[in-house]
């Protein structure tokens, strides 16, 4: 049986979604980027996909590049001028195959599920991440020992969040509180990719 395009699979998707209030709310939105580039922006809510979290990233070169994340019940990708098919494949592929599937196609990417409650937008700055991944990777810290080990982890990183709640208008609470989330999705992203 022969697969149908891509354009006429979206079209069906969208048309699958539709009934008689969904489509008065959210919907399919196909943009160009000034840098230049495409932009896809699928709502995912009320649909079979709604509860998907992940983020994959892959920058080779500024010519060649893209960006999908699935957060807050919607499908959002961008990625160079060449990009816009590829990008409606990549939302059929999760469509079809299920977020474990798309996660498995992906190892080469950066690959982040998402707790719940916890979006990347709201997520640590880069180098307390990157530093958090350091101590989880050199204290051996995994899914089981977690629950036990990531409050002290946080702890160990104070200083730095404490030096962030003074510049930003986040308290110390909340920063542990994503310190801790963006240590288990580094584990389970970890455990996912391997």
């Amino acid at each position: 049986m022969k697969q149908a395009n891509i354009l006429t699979w979206i079209q069906n998707w969208y048309l699958s979604q539709c009934d008689g209030e969904w489509e008065h709310e959210y919907g399919v939105k196909i943009e160009t980027l000034d840098n230049p580039g495409w932009w896809v922006r699928i709502d995912l809510a009320y649909t079979d996909l709604e509860d998907i979290r992940l983020e994959v990233s892959v920058g080779e070169s500024a010519d060649d590049w893209h960006y999908i994340k699935v957060v807050d019940k919607v499908f959002d990708a961008s990625g160079d001028p060449t990009k816009l098919e590829f990008l409606l494949n990549e939302f059929r592929a999760l469509a079809e195959f299920g977020e474990e599937a798309f996660l498995h196609q992906h190892t080469s990417s950066r690959v982040i599920p998402i707790a719940e409650g916890f979006t990347l937008d709201r997520g640590l700055p880069k180098p307390i991440g990157k530093l958090l991944e350091q101590l989880i990777e050199a204290e051996g810290v995994t899914a089981q020992t977690m629950p036990d080990r990531g409050r002290e982890l946080a702890h160990r990183i104070k200083p730095a969040l404490e030096e962030l709640a003074q510049t930003s208008d986040t308290d110390m609470d909340r920063l542990l509180m994503l310190t801790y989330n963006y240590g288990w999705n580094y584990i389970y992203s970890r455990q996912t990719l391997r």
